[in-house]
């Protein structure tokens, strides 16, 4: 699901019917193996069964071929209260926030604001667009909801839904009343996943780093077990305590004519050939 950026994709399925219902559908594509040449899923889960059981399942067709590579995600465990959380993070991290937050305190107020209304939404989803796009325009780029309209239209109308099912985390954190960063995520099975965040570049640096400590905060008094940063290992979210962990990207042929190069040779779906398959 290239359009709207989707990562942790599976099958929704019962877990004891999970490894059947996969080698099932593998005899169906082979069964209809002229009507499609290649399957591209990116971003799954190398920790849990998700992968495992396609590969499982891909093993048990012989005549489908497949690659599998590692890709990196990252996440925060969360300790029980905040007291243990504090002993937990680096001196250099609590130093820095503890400089950037008496900064903007000396001269102005400071909110953490949550979405928790309906007619709310529309607000905190124009700020999250206004905000996350500033942040990139900085680094001469476009934000990910001007770049993928889909994204932004599932996004969109998915908030209510998730808000309805006490799932959505929409978070702002207000100075004398102005918006000045934002961060969206989703609590689901006791894990916050991150989904998108931006600041005021034009506000004191480190606005962002004040918001993400005050939702972890959070999310450790609602007894979240774990912050997960989703795609990307970098040295920020490694400042935040961030562990590794290995996702799987896993590209999925059948063997005629059109796909003899992909045995000889690892190749991998670049730029040109997702914008053509989303085309």
């Amino acid at each position: 699901d290239q359009a709207t950026a989707a990562e942790y994709p599976n099958l929704i399925a019962k877990s004891s019917a999970s490894a059947s219902i996969k080698s099932k559908l593998f005899e169906a594509l082979l069964d209809n193996r002229n009507d499609w040449d290649c399957i591209w899923m990116p971003h799954l889960q190398g920790w849990s069964r998700a992968h495992q059981t396609l590969v499982e399942a891909l093993a048990q067709t012989p005549k489908l071929s497949y690659n599998i590579r590692d890709r990196d995600f990252c996440f925060v465990t969360l300790a029980d209260n905040l007291a243990e959380h504090k002993k937990s993070q680096s001196k250099n991290l609590k130093s820095t926030l503890r400089r950037v937050e008496n900064g903007i305190a000396k001269k102005t107020s400071i909110e953490l604001k949550r979405c928790t209304e309906s007619d709310e939404l529309e607000k905190y989803f124009d700020t999250l667009l206004t905000l996350h796009h500033k942040r990139w325009q900085l680094l001469g780029e476009e934000g990910a909801f001007v770049r993928m309209p889909v994204f932004k239209a599932f996004y969109q109308s998915f908030i209510a839904t998730s808000l309805a099912k006490g799932w959505l985390r929409f978070y702002l954190l207000e100075c004398a009343g102005v918006a000045r960063a934002i961060q969206i995520g989703f609590v689901y099975n006791n894990v916050f996943h991150v989904i998108q965040e931006g600041f005021d570049t034009d506000f004191n640096k480190g606005v962002g780093n004040i918001l993400r400590r005050r939702v972890i905060e959070k999310c450790i008094e609602e007894n979240v077990t774990e912050y997960d940063f989703l795609e990307g290992y970098t040295e920020h979210k490694r400042r935040w305590g961030a562990k590794y962990r290995a996702g799987k990207d896993l590209f999925i042929w059948n063997n005629n004519k059109k796909n003899f190069l992909f045995s000889f040779k690892t190749l991998w779906p670049g730029g040109r050939f997702l914008k053509r398959a989303n085309n």
